[in-house]
């Protein structure tokens, strides 16, 4: 059964409030008890590990909490590399770009936008080219 957009939007937000809660919940790497099961939150995870897109949930710190297979192709990192290291430290300049800067309106103002995907495969198109000069430099 193939559910609706408005389905999965349902869902999102629901992921949202538990990410949400999760992110309170372990503030100063306290951890506090979930009153959510472990089965809800590996559905909504399913959700996304299935996706072809990239999907990726940052902290307000912009720490990567989660990143889905296409993520981590794209990023050309493990999946532990990445995870709790930060935007700036994976992509360097980062901050300085038009697409961090929608990213940081949606991260402050709490709202969603959409970028252009042109431009985030332009984004990646360059990190990978940059990462391949470094991989050449390092091995000599």
């Amino acid at each position: 059964m193939q559910k609706t957009k408005k389905q999965l939007l349902q869902e999102i937000d629901n992921l949202r409030q538990h990410l949400d809660e999760y992110e309170q919940s372990t503030e100063n790497g306290r951890s506090k008890p979930h009153n959510k099961t472990k089965l809800e939150q590996e559905r909504f995870f399913k959700i996304f590990d299935n996706m072809l897109e990239g999907c990726q949930v940052i902290s307000y710190n912009w720490r990567y909490l989660y990143v889905n297979d296409a993520v981590i192709k794209h990023s050309r990192l493990s999946k532990e590399k990445l995870l709790g290291l930060t935007m700036m430290d994976v992509y360097p300049g980062i901050e300085n770009t038009g697409m961090f800067n929608t990213l940081r309106e949606c991260m402050e103002k709490r709202i969603s936008k959409s970028i252009d995907p042109e431009i985030v495969e332009a984004f990646f198109a360059v990190e990978r080219e940059i990462l391949e000069i470094k991989g050449k430099y390092k091995d000599n």
